[in-house]
């Protein structure tokens, strides 16, 4: 009993230990997605992509809780096509870390670009070499030639920012990504321009350890600012303005307030070696990054650094939807009652509150909608790729037919996120044309036995009215002007047999009474009677 509950006990730590804390993601593109893990650890826990991808090349950046956690460098592997593996690592390889958020840009393997037209290419180079500041290549030696020269891998940028990933965990001690311009460790990739070039390494920062080879995952991005639907970002190599972290937190000031940022190193000034982070809660979410260079403590306990310059992206979603309305009647000859729908259906990966329409009727005055019925969860909140219907009504009067005007409702929509991105209201309107009145009905009539009949025999008549014009008919009866000795079919058993324009407008108050009370244009009533032959009309008629 006591083994199978030890066995019980393993089975729960090891199912605890690869559940996921849910990803957070978004999509960029077809290509390009940015996630944020809430809280990641110091065990390997799957992470899901939103995209699909042939060669995936992820970089992220971790999020260290405050200026006391303990230095941890992020480790990545098992990528696919799907999803990959992440974790966090003390130096040199400890799972005493303290959980945090880590953000991640993913991007497919070659150029992607964005729908405004920025331009994002992700490669993947070997770094079989190990470098840092106790192992046989350090910088100080002159080992920048060492490095991976991957300028040829990229193309078709002026004024590039790089972020870089290791992407391996072929070995168990970390390493963390390095690059320059292939001319000095200080300078960043691409430091006098595009030609410049970008070497590429892995770092071990104050180890002695040299690691076995790994590979790793590189993202350029054309530095600028911009938007399209639903996405708004922005790419820059900050200033070399960025301490370590027992220097206190740093920060870059953005154009406007970022849900979601990476952020890499570029080149080295400080001998230590060091990454880029952000640090304490809020670092990432607002208007600033807060950021520091963090080190390895395994030759000494400070995590002190010199300046150095963060390349960096930020992204944020922005909220978009549609708003259409159309209107069950297109035109109309005379005074009636016209039903509106009102469709929002959010098009974007924003969720959204606060929706507001304002309907102005044909007659000017403002209209009470009532809705919205959600597809999703009815909970008030317009949700990422749901719709919201909402319907209005307007009667028609005598003085909009004598007027002969166009009738048109006209809605515009608003919500708190589009209030606070200064987004200008959705808008919709459906029109429906007033035409001139021309009543009009054809009569068609079929028996079901016409051909020499005999004495006795019962015909069934039946009589098909459609109303062919633009108005509704009222009082709809039928008189038979029929031939016969006997007594004349009585037309009755009204039914509506084509119910062709707006649903149910055509209606009967009295059933098989012979009276169909209202027609609706486009629609068909169909009414039957029976005659019994007589012996006269087989011996005149025939």
């Amino acid at each position: 009993m006591k083994k199978a509950r030890q066995d019980i006990l393993l089975i729960f730590a090891l199912v605890v230990c690869c559940l996921a804390t849910p990803a957070r993601g978004f999509t960029l593109s077809p290509t390009v997605e940015a996630i944020t893990i809430p809280s990641v650890g110091g065990t390997f826990q799957p992470v899901a992509f939103e995209n699909s991808y042939t060669n995936a090349v992820p970089v992220c950046t971790y999020n260290l809780p405050s200026a006391a956690s303990p230095s941890a460098v992020i480790r990545i592997q098992t990528i696919t096509a799907t999803g990959m593996q992440i974790r966090l690592q003390q130096p040199r390889n400890s799972a005493v870390v303290t959980p945090g958020p880590v953000f991640c840009l993913i991007a497919e393997t070659g150029v992607s670009i964005l729908p405004d037209g920025r331009r994002i290419e992700a490669r993947s180079a070997a770094a079989p070499n190990t470098h840092g500041r106790n192992v046989p290549l350090n910088f100080n030696n002159g080992s920048i030639s060492s490095m991976n020269n991957v300028s040829g891998l990229f193309s078709g940028f002026t004024n590039p920012a790089v972020l870089g990933q290791v992407i391996t965990f072929n070995d168990p001690n970390f390493s963390v990504f390095h690059a320059n311009d292939c001319e000095n460790r200080g300078n960043p990739p691409y430091n006098s321009g595009f030609a410049d070039g970008i070497c590429v390494t892995k770092h071990v920062g104050e180890d002695n350890i040299v690691r076995a080879a790994e590979t790793l995952g590189i993202i350029v991005i054309e530095q600028g600012i911009g938007s399209y639907p639903g996405i708004a970002y922005e790419a820059d190599l900050g200033p070399d303005n960025v301490n370590g972290v027992d220097n206190g937190i740093d920060t870059y000031s953005l154009s406007g307030s970022f849900e979601f940022a990476v952020a890499t190193q570029s080149g080295e000034d400080g001998g230590d070696g060091g990454r880029a982070v952000f640090v304490g809660a809020g670092a990432v979410g607002g208007t600033t990054l807060g950021l520091a260079i963090d080190e390895d403590i395994l030759n000494d306990s400070e995590r002190n650094h010199t300046t150095e310059p963060v390349a960096y992206f930020a992204v944020r979603r922005l909220p978009i939807f549609t708003a259409s309305k159309t209107v069950d009647r297109p035109s109309i000859a005379e005074t009636l009652t016209l039903n509106y729908t009102i469709s929002l259906e959010n098009t974007g990966q924003l969720d959204q509150t606060g929706v507001v329409l304002d309907d102005t009727l044909p007659d000017g005055s403002t209209g009470t909608v009532t809705g919205p019925v959600e597809s999703g969860t009815a909970d008030g909140v317009f949700e990422a790729g749901e719709t919201w219907t909402y319907t209005i009504s307007y009667v028609v009067t005598p003085a909009d037919i004598a007027a002969g005007t166009d009738l048109v409702n006209s809605v515009s929509v608003t919500t708190d996120q589009y209030g606070t991105e200064g987004i200008a209201d959705e808008t919709s309107s459906a029109t429906t044309v007033i035409v001139p009145g021309t009543p009009s009905i054809t009569v068609t009539k079929t028996a079901d036995n016409d051909t020499n009949v005999p004495e006795g025999v019962t015909v069934t008549y039946t009589y098909v009215v459609a109303n062919t014009g633009n108005q509704f008919i009222s009082n709809v009866t039928l008189a038979d002007a029929h031939g016969g000795s006997g007594p004349a079919p009585a037309p009755t058993n009204e039914t509506l047999s084509l119910d062709a324009g707006v649903s149910g407008d055509s209606t009967d108050g009295i059933a098989n009474d012979g009276i169909w009370d209202t027609l609706a244009p486009g629609d068909e009533v169909t009414f039957t009677a029976t005659y019994v032959v007589t012996q006269n009309d087989v011996d005149t008629l025939q």
